[in-house]
């Protein structure tokens, strides 16, 4: 009864030549959300969200909160690199990565980071600057280009995942006609 009478008062207050646009489906997010499900095997859950929390605040137009979202994944991807080389090499902590500025840290992970990560180390510079001194209508700018820039390190992490499962594959049939053979 009230979202009825409250229609009707808001049908008053209308001209009839008035469109009045009450919701939508599909959202504004969910056209540009589009499919992320080839991100899904290199992409942790969390920055999963942090990925999907800045494309919904770059459809509404919230645009440094979108720098926001993409730069935590960037750092995501830096602290999963650091988690991986330290495992590999045994190590417990390490202070020198730690105390290092990002473009440093970079460059200490270049074995386990994405290409595109590595060769252009200066879009965390561009996360940045989008979070503490652009505007939001220079940040949206920024956006389609940025999001871009993390959708092509995600896809480096799916094909260096793709490389290493061939890789096995391939080994393990090899393995397999060596002992076949002996």
């Amino acid at each position: 009864q009230k979202v009825l009478s409250s229609n009707r008062q808001f049908m008053q207050i209308c001209r009839r030549d008035t469109l009045v646009k009450i919701g939508q489906y599909p959202s504004l997010t969910d056209f540009q959300l589009g499919d992320l499900t080839e991100f899904e095997d290199v992409i942790s859950q969390p920055q999963r969200r942090e990925f999907v929390r800045g494309i919904n605040c770059a459809a509404h137009g919230f645009s440094v909160a979108a720098c926001v979202y993409y730069r935590r994944v960037f750092e995501g991807i830096l602290i999963e690199a650091r988690d991986e080389h330290m495992t590999a090499h045994s190590m417990a902590d390490w202070p020198e990565f730690e105390k290092a500025h990002t473009d440093e840290r970079i460059k200490l992970l270049v074995e386990n980071l994405p290409k595109f990560l590595i060769e252009n180390p200066h879009l965390y510079g561009l996360l940045s600057l989008g979070v503490h001194e652009l505007t939001e209508e220079q940040c949206g700018e920024q956006l389609p280009m940025l999001r871009s820039a993390i959708e092509l390190i995600l896809r480096d992490r799916i094909a260096v995942v793709a490389a290493r499962k061939h890789r096995e594959g391939v080994e393990k049939l090899l393995a397999q006609a060596v002992n076949k053979h002996k």
